[in-house]
Order: structure tokens, then C-alpha cells, then sequence
């Protein structure tokens, strides 16, 4: 089950900024009014999304933040209507100032007080990107949350499935099973990279070894750029070199495995899986 959560906080972002006061001959530190205002909406926007326990383990966080175009992102020829200066009607980087890392403690604090997850330290991966607005929205905050392994809109599958016979036929069968499964995942939303889908043209083409030994290499470099491995539980797999092969090194990896039909769709985990 997926359970990533998304949510928008609608405005302009406001980057965490704190004040100093001496209290009894001591330093401390309070969030200002604005910031105070702005956690406040980021936990409005977010309760809605809370879910039955507060999220726990590893988790990845991911914020986009979309401010105001400048003037001069919004200016236009007035015979054409083109944009001058060659700014895109898309998003454009914002490279300035506030700092990512104070937008990002805006966020978690907001978060915090809305219960979505137990603490902020469970984040251990993160990402913050600014930008000014394309031409047709306005300012706002998007933001997404989920337990690591879950994978996000750019999280990459592999796709492991049996390949190598003696017969060709076998080899020819075997491929486009998989370049089905592969395009039923797709059609889905996921990113897929099958090594079969990918290296049988090559090999056939080129006259190259079939076997695991001969691409192991180009496989499990690309598993370890992969977010999950997804075994295509198709007739040979268990007897397959290579998918054991690359369900051991994804356990290894500590990436989640998943199981689908010749069709793609998913399945339990396969009693003699381990």
C-alpha cells in the first residue's frame, strides 16, 4: 500500500526565522510573528492528511516551494506577447534567498504540531526545491511524505525476470512477456528498468553471450540505482541465475522486493522466495 502523503500550503512561503531575547540572563531564541503565522498554516493544511498513527522509521520528505514571479519574469513584447528576456512561461530556479534549510524547518515544525509523523528526526533523506512561478499559478508550498522504500514519483523499479535458454524461441517468449509486464507497469505510474527489455536487442544484434555471467555487471550496477526490485514471477525464475542473483543483492541493498504475474499485476510473496 502506498502511503505517501501529500498536501499543499497555499501562499508564499515563509522560511523559519528566529528572534533573540535575554530572559533572566539567558539567551533564547522565539519564532517571529510571520513565522509563527506561516507553521500555523502548514499545519492546517496538513491535519487533514493525518493519518491513524503518526508515521515512524526512515522516512523521505520532499518540498517544492513556488514564489512570486519578479517583474522582470513578466514582461512581454507587445507585438508578439513573447515573454522578454527569454524566460519560460514554466518555473523558473530561484537561486537566492531564503535559505533552503530554514524553508525546510518552517515545514517540519508544521508538521510536527499536525502529528503526521512521531518526530522530524525520523527524516533521513530530504530534498527542497525553489522556484518562481510559471505564468499560470500562484504561490504555494508542495509537499510530499513517505516511509523510505516506498518510492516517490521518481522512484525507479527494476525489473527482474528469467531469461536465459538454450532454445531462442524460449529467449524471444520470454522477452516479450516481460516487455508486456514492463508496459503494464508503466501504464501505472512506475519507472521501470528491465534488463531483458533493454539488453535482449543488443545481444541478439550484436551477436553478444546471453548468459548472467556476461551482464551481471551492467545489471547490478543498475539495480544499485534503483528504489525496489519487482520479480516477473514467470516460468523459470526460481531456477534463473540471474534473478536470484539480483534478489540477493537487493535484500543486501536493503531495497523492498515485489512480486507480480505475466500480466503485472501483484502477487504475494512466493512461499519459497528467501
Amino acid at each position: 500500500m502506498n502511503t505517501t502523503i501529500r498536501f499543499t500550503v497555499p501562499g508564499a512561503p515563509n522560511a523559519k526565522a528566529k528572534k533573540l531575547t535575554v530572559l533572566n540572563g539567558h539567551a533564547r531564541g522565539y519564532n517571529d510573528k510571520a513565522t509563527a503565522t506561516y507553521q500555523n498554516l502548514v499545519t492546517l493544511s496538513a491535519q487533514g492528511f493525518r493519518p491513524d498513527r503518526p508515521l515512524g522509521g526512515p522516512l523521505v520528505l520532499e518540498v517544492v516551494a513556488v514564489y512570486a514571479r519578479l517583474a522582470c519574469h513578466c514582461r512581454r513584447a507587445k507585438r508578439t506577447g513573447a515573454l522578454l528576456g527569454g524566460w519560460p512561461e514554466g518555473r523558473i530556479p530561484k537561486d537566492s534567498r531564503p535559505d533552503f534549510d530554514n524553508l525546510a524547518k518552517s515545514i517540519c515544525d508544521g508538521i510536527n504540531a499536525a502529528g503526521l509523523w512521531e518526530d522530524d528526526a525520523r527524516v533521513f533523506d530530504g530534498r527542497v526545491r525553489k522556484f518562481y512561478a510559471a505564468t499560470d499559478e500562484v504561490p504555494h508550498v508542495e509537499v510530499a511524505l513517505r516511509p523510505a522504500g516506498q518510492g516517490g514519483p521518481d522512484a525507479l523499479t527494476y525489473l527482474a525476470s528469467p531469461y536465459s535458454d538454450l532454445n531462442p524461441a524460449v529467449r524471444e517468449a520470454r522477452y516479450l512477456v516481460v516487455c508486456d509486464v514492463a508496459a503494464a507497469l508503466s501504464r501505472r505510474g512506475e519507472l521501470v528498468f528491465s534488463p531483458i527489455v533493454h539488453g535482449h536487442g543488443i545481444a541478439k544484434h550484436g551477436v553478444l553471450p546471453i548468459g548472467w555471467r556476461y551482464w551481471q555487471s551492467l545489471d547490478l550496477r543498475m539495480l544499485a540505482a534503483c528504489d525496489s526490485l519487482t520479480v516477473a514471477c514467470l516460468d523459470g525464475w526460481r531456477e534463473s541465475d540471474g534473478v536470484q542473483a539480483e534478489m540477493a543483492e537487493a535484500r543486501r541493498r536493503g531495497l523492498p522486493v515485489h512480486y507480480v504475474d505475466d500480466r503485472g499485476n501483484g502477487i504475494k510473496e512466493p512461499r519459497d522466495a528467501a
